[in-house]
């Protein structure tokens, strides 16, 4: 199963629904979240947690103890960003990126987890896809 986010604060909901997922059967459970503020006991949460991992973007500078969890996978924005401040001053369509994004989210979550069609451009009540490729 697939949790996507755009924030993790404390932890505590996104660590109740894998709970609960794993319960109802689900083999894995990963995480996917823009950015990662992890206040209080979030990174004990985690590391103590039924997730498998969770992915989050460098939107947010992580503390030592999150950078030490191996739970924990952080990917760069900085392409997206990049390339959103190309295109705009080349003249070119931003809206065009995050559909190149989302044709890739299948190489970003791994092997055998397929979404497809589930991006939407940011601010349309879905998880945008913000960044790019390890």
């Amino acid at each position: 199963c697939v949790i996507m986010d755009d924030m993790i604060d404390t932890a505590g909901t996104l660590v109740k629904a894998a709970e609960v997922l794993k319960e109802r059967g689900a083999k894995s459970v990963y995480a996917y979240c823009t950015h990662a503020v992890f206040s209080g006991p979030a990174i004990d949460r985690i590391k103590t947690s039924q997730l498998d991992e969770v992915v989050i973007t460098n939107t947010i500078p992580l503390n030592d103890s999150a950078k030490g969890t191996p739970k924990i996978r952080q990917l760069s924005t900085a392409f997206l960003f990049a390339e959103t401040i190309r295109r705009i001053t080349d003249g070119d369509s931003v809206t065009s990126l995050f559909s190149e994004q989302n044709n890739n989210f299948g190489s970003v979550l791994g092997p055998g987890i397929d979404v497809p069609g589930f991006f939407q451009a940011p601010g349309r009540g879905r998880f945008p896809s913000l960044w790019s490729h390890p």
